[in-house]
């Protein structure tokens, strides 16, 4: 049994019409298929048949009012961050087609199909493996960062032209919340001496270094190895303005194989990035990072396992609750690097052994 998304695939003739091929492909030899079912929207992988004369394959993510009230948002931003860094960046993303919206119901963004290879099915081989393939990884967020960066107005001008993702003391702790409710049950939420003491010593400092256009979900769940070993970025719907430690921490912290690498690669980072010293928040700021977003991550993955337990997904739903722990163990352990007070980290070890994790 397989777990198809909150909706079915758009429609066949929509795709046609934003290709260009209509007329030329008959919808009935469209083959559809899931690509992931860990995502917000659906997507889609489009097979059509060799004699249309076009690429043999396409991604197609299809974006639900039903999921998210706020899909037009995301659709409209990754669309324009796409077509940005295709031309300003060829080859660091997946190539945009295009994409239509349905206004209050849906819309898609037909885009490069990158392959079967996300990053994260690699981390789990040796150390030395995952050395290498997190040191392509960091190469891939430094040019992204440098692109951004030199084009910084344009793509500052699309983040600023949405409410969603802002990265700010509100938004972080309202995440800090949801992540809590999800973790701790219907109606969960942390005392406020924990959630004072997450704003006091999490956020406000990790908010103190400059503000810069990030990835704002730099996973290896979003990043691709395609054919010729090289990576691209994907999943632009959450691009922000926000500290660089951010997506560094995030792809430092995904679970699997943990081999010390946190100082080797930020100073890899450094250098490619033609900085003297350090990340601007420190090695502070990075442990403050790892400690925000691993509980946005378990938060997720503790809605993820009850969503495929209800669909009748058992193994996929204990692999999620896997992770969960995961992630609270990199909070836990972020939080205990950065210095935090006892009642905070006490906190943070009461929802890890509350998922069956080890303090």
């Amino acid at each position: 049994m397989s777990y198809a998304g909150p909706a079915e695939h758009p429609s066949p003739d929509s795709v046609l019409e934003i290709l260009g091929m209509t007329g030329i492909v008959d919808p009935e030899e469209m083959e559809w298929s899931v690509v992931t079912p860990e995502s917000r929207h659906s997507i889609w992988r489009l097979a059509l048949p060799e004699r249309s004369g076009n690429a043999a394959s396409y991604v197609v993510k299809s974006y639900h009012e039903q999921a998210d009230e706020y899909f037009d948002h995301r659709f409209r931003r990754e669309e324009r961050v796409l077509d940005l860094l295709g031309r300003y960046a060829p080859g660091l993303a997946p190539r945009a087609y295009g994409g239509r919206i349905i206004a209050g119901h849906s819309a898609c963004l037909i885009l490069e199909d990158l392959g079967d290879r996300p990053l994260h099915h690699d981390l789990y081989r040796s150390a030395v493996e995952r050395r290498r393939l997190l040191g392509r990884s960091v190469d891939l967020l430094a040019r992204f960062h440098r692109v951004v960066d030199e084009y910084s107005g344009i793509f500052r001008a699309v983040c600023r032209s949405s409410v969603l993702d802002r990265v700010n003391a509100a938004t972080l702790l309202r995440r800090f919340d949801i992540a809590v409710g999800r973790l701790g049950g219907e109606g969960g939420r942390a005392p406020g001496t924990v959630r004072a003491a997450f704003r006091k010593e999490v956020i406000r400092p990790l908010l103190q270094a400059p503000g810069r256009v990030i990835h704002n979900s730099f996973s290896p769940l979003n990043i691709c190895t395609v054919a010729d070993g090289s990576q691209r970025i994907v999943d632009m719907e959450t691009v922000s303005i926000g500290p660089a430690e951010l997506d560094l921490a995030e792809l430092m912290i995904y679970p699997g194989g943990d081999v010390g690498l946190q100082a080797e690669l930020t100073e890899q980072y450094l250098g490619e990035m033609g900085i003297d010293g350090e990340l601007p928040g420190g090695t502070q700021g990075l442990n403050l990072a790892a400690v925000t977003r691993a509980l946005d991550y378990a938060g997720t993955l503790a809605t993820r396992r009850q969503r495929f337990a209800q669909a009748g997904l058992a193994d996929l739903g204990l692999a999620q609750e896997r992770r969960c722990g995961e992630y609270l163990r990199a909070a836990r352990d972020g939080a205990r690097a950065a210095g935090v007070s006892a009642g905070l980290n006490e906190y943070i070890d009461d929802l890890l052994a509350a998922t069956g994790g080890s303090a």
